[in-house]
Parts: structure tokens; C-alpha cells; sequence
């Protein structure tokens, strides 16, 4: 008996080891998510309140040259930050609504840079409904912007795609633009 009671011991130790140790693996891995998703809303701290100020500068200026372009600016940025608040309220957006934030986002910069930004914009029909995480293209596009037509003092074009990818099985966006690295 003493032996059987020795191997059961022994195999009952083992398989509270390993489960241990498959949770702690799920532990560790919860906590990178975390970590990672905590990045993801730094960032995205960082980066709204810059164009944000922007905006506002870009508004008042407008407001004594263009009463009516100024009031539209203020209607973009205002469903823009709409958008932002409520993209930061859940895990992910779809495409479209991440698309006309982002038309509404390269708008206002237009009125900022107004001659030396081009925009074109290829959305492939049928995938507007695909989650992605928010603010991801938005950040994309600002750093485009920031890496490419802040620093031109000609023309900059800034493309933007979404697309299938050749294998069917995910979608493929693309920010480009003319900046160097």
C-alpha cells in the first residue's frame, strides 16, 4: 500500500504542477494583453489632444475669413470627437464608421495645410462592416500626416486602402504617403 499510496502522491503533485503552471501561463498572458491595451490608450491619449489644439487654432482662424468653412470644421471635429469618445467605449469599430472619421480627421487637416495635401482614398465594396480596433487607422493616417506633409513644404499625397487580402481570409489596410523615414 505504501508504494500505491508513494505513486498516487506523486502523480496527484505533478498534475497540480501543471496545472499551476498552465495558469500562471494564462496570467502572464493576460497580463500582456493588458499591458499591450493600456499602450494602445497612451497612444491614443497622445495623439488626440495634438490635433485637437490644432483644430481649434485652424477654426479661429477661419472664423474671420470663412464664417461658414468654420462652422463645417466645427461640425467635423465635433463628430469626431464623438466617434473618439465612443470608439474608446468599446473593443472594436467597423471599418465605415473608422472611414468617416478619418475623412472627417483628413478634412480638417486640409483646411490646415490646404495646397500641399492630397488624399485618395480605395475602400473595396463589401468589407465595410469589418472590426478592427479603434483608432488604429486614425493614428495610422496621423502619423502619416505628421511624417509626411508636416515636414513637405510641397505637395504630399497620402493614400489610403482597404482591401481583401489574396487569400480571402482578412482585410488589408494601407497608409502611404511621401515622408522620409
Amino acid at each position: 500500500w505504501f508504494a500505491v499510496f508513494l505513486i498516487w502522491t506523486l502523480l496527484y503533485a505533478m498534475a497540480q504542477a501543471q496545472r499551476r503552471a498552465v495558469r500562471f501561463g494564462n496570467e502572464k498572458l493576460q497580463l500582456q494583453v493588458n499591458v499591450k491595451d493600456a499602450e494602445l490608450r497612451a497612444l491614443q491619449a497622445q495623439i488626440n489632444p495634438h490635433f485637437f489644439f490644432n483644430s481649434l487654432n485652424t477654426i479661429r482662424a477661419l472664423v474671420y475669413q470663412d464664417p461658414d468653412a468654420a462652422a463645417s470644421a466645427i461640425g467635423k471635429l465635433a463628430g469626431m470627437m464623438r466617434h473618439s469618445l465612443q470608439a474608446g467605449q468599446s473593443e472594436t469599430v467597423r471599418l465605415a464608421d473608422e472611414m468617416r472619421a478619418v475623412e472627417a480627421y483628413l478634412s480638417m487637416e486640409k483646411l490646415r495645410f490646404e495646397d500641399r495635401m492630397q488624399v485618395d482614398i480605395e475602400c473595396e465594396a463589401g468589407i465595410e462592416d469589418t472590426a478592427l480596433p479603434p483608432m488604429m487607422l486614425q493614428t495610422l493616417v496621423e502619423n502619416a500626416v505628421k511624417h509626411g506633409v508636416e515636414r513637405s513644404q510641397v505637395l504630399c499625397q497620402i493614400k489610403i486602402s482597404a482591401n481583401t487580402s489574396p487569400s480571402g481570409d482578412s482585410t488589408v489596410l494601407r497608409v502611404a504617403n511621401q515622408g522620409q523615414l
